[in-house]
């Protein structure tokens, strides 16, 4: 299995608590672009918050408090966001990587939770991208149940290697196959968007 680039690490949680004018200011230019064809949420700050406010607990979208607007408002959002790239830019932003953002620094507990809420409709790059950053506290699941797309060159050269021969694979080069195809598929089916409400940010249920 691949070394992880970055150390593995937990973030720190916190109760929920609304952006500041400072972290709105370092947050709204990574996910103006998130759909430019779609319909610009009317208060993006209030439906960010509304996003970290279900992320940062561990109950359901229906539980948001009416001053945050319509839950399926922020759910939306956060679809966008994931599907766009936005919420990978968010995650590096927030990170220990080189170019992370010095002023998205307080940010890192509610944008590993709003990764973590999308998890299932995240690419399979948006997972390696997670390992690689060694983010434990966004993985929705242990390292080795992620994705590892990056193994997929290494599969396919071992496919063709075997097929220029025209011969049966061997019984060790079926057993490669076979783990290099579930590694980089990954487990899915073990990912977990929450957290057990007792693991959840103090403060937030």
């Amino acid at each position: 299995m691949p070394p992880l680039p970055s150390p593995l690490h937990r973030t720190t949680p916190h109760p929920f608590r609304p952006l500041t004018d400072a972290e709105w200011a370092a947050l709204a230019p990574l996910i103006a672009r998130a759909d430019p064809r779609g319909r610009p949420a009317r208060n993006t700050r209030r439906t960010m918050d509304a996003i970290f406010w279900v992320a940062c607990s561990a109950g359901p979208w229906r539980a948001l408090p009416p001053e945050y607007g319509p839950a399926n408002s922020a759910h939306r959002l956060l679809a966008r966001l994931a599907h766009s790239g936005a919420l990978d830019r968010l995650l590096v932003a927030a990170s220990r990587h080189p170019m992370a953002f010095a002023s998205a620094r307080s940010l890192e507990w509610r944008i590993v939770r709003a990764w973590r809420r999308a998890a299932r409709i995240l690419p399979v790059t948006s997972m390696a991208l997670v390992r690689r950053l060694g983010m434990l506290s966004a993985m929705p699941a242990p390292p080795w149940c992620l994705p590892y797309p990056e193994l997929e060159p290494g599969l396919m050269e071992l496919v063709r290697k075997i097929f220029r021969t025209r011969r049966v694979p061997t019984q060790p080069e079926i057993t490669l196959l076979a783990r290099l195809h579930r590694l980089i598929a990954g487990r899915p089916g073990l990912f977990r968007t929450t957290e057990p409400p007792g693991l959840a940010a103090p403060g937030v249920r």
